[in-house]
């Protein structure tokens, strides 16, 4: 963790000693009282907290604001359904990178009972996206939404500039691109990738096609390489 992260503050600014930030600061960051830490509110201002108390109840600090929040990517990552000990990966690193939103649905060769998982109905996935937060240092999180279909998705949602990810074809490298018009979105399918029903949707939705290469790779794999990529080609790291 690089910044320490609530929805709100704790009443009186105390971590309860139950809470895993108090034991992130106590045992892993080993801070004491008089120590300072980076620390903010989800998608709100961030600032320096410092220790006041240690105690059984836990760990009580004054803050001290510096930064409003930094805008997040004007970027939707579109990723197909995947196991979900994958997509615990994929939230977590896309929410780190700073994507402003993240679409999941359930593509033609997915597993469809990836989309009744618990990551989903019990809120789990919330977790992930924080703790992608909290590791870049930053508050700003981006959304996330659930879909039934690609079709469902392509006719609820537009963008300007639009790419699709695909192994299938001759198509160019992603490391040629040099221009996507905001808004954008980068689409990646599940490790069998897109159905032949699938493509039609996306050429006749004006999407850009680009590959990373022969080998098919794992969508938790493919998603970060592609969006460091895209963004590094684009100008925006």
């Amino acid at each position: 963790m690089n910044i320490i992260l609530f929805e709100e503050f704790p009443p009186q600014n105390l971590i309860p000693a139950g809470d895993f930030r108090a034991h992130h600061i106590a045992k892993i960051l080993k801070l004491s009282v008089g120590d300072k830490f980076r620390v903010g509110v989800i998608n709100g201002v961030a600032g320096v907290g410092t220790i006041k108390t240690l105690s059984s109840e836990g760990i009580s600090f004054d803050f001290q604001a510096e930064d409003e929040p930094r805008e997040l990517l004007d970027l939707t990552l579109l990723i197909a359904q995947v196991r979900p000990i994958c997509m615990k990966r994929i939230l977590r690193d896309a929410t780190m990178i700073g994507v402003g939103r993240i679409i999941t649905f359930t593509s033609d060769t997915t597993e469809r009972s990836y989309a009744k998982s618990k990551l989903w109905s019990s809120g789990e996935y919330y977790k992930y996206m924080v703790d992608g937060a909290m590791q870049s240092g930053e508050t700003g999180m981006g959304e996330l939404l659930l879909e039934d279909s690609l079709k469902s998705v392509l006719e609820k949602y537009k963008w300007e500039g639009k790419v699709v990810l695909d192994v299938v074809g001759e198509n160019p490298s992603l490391a040629t691109i040099e221009e996507l018009s905001a808004p954008s979105v980068l689409a990646i399918g599940p490790e069998r990738g897109w159905s032949e029903a699938e493509r039609k949707l996306f050429r006749e939705s004006g999407f850009q096609f680009y590959s990373m290469g022969r080998r098919i790779l794992r969508s938790e794999t493919a998603s970060v390489a592609a969006l460091i990529l895209l963004l590094g080609q684009l100008g925006h790291l």
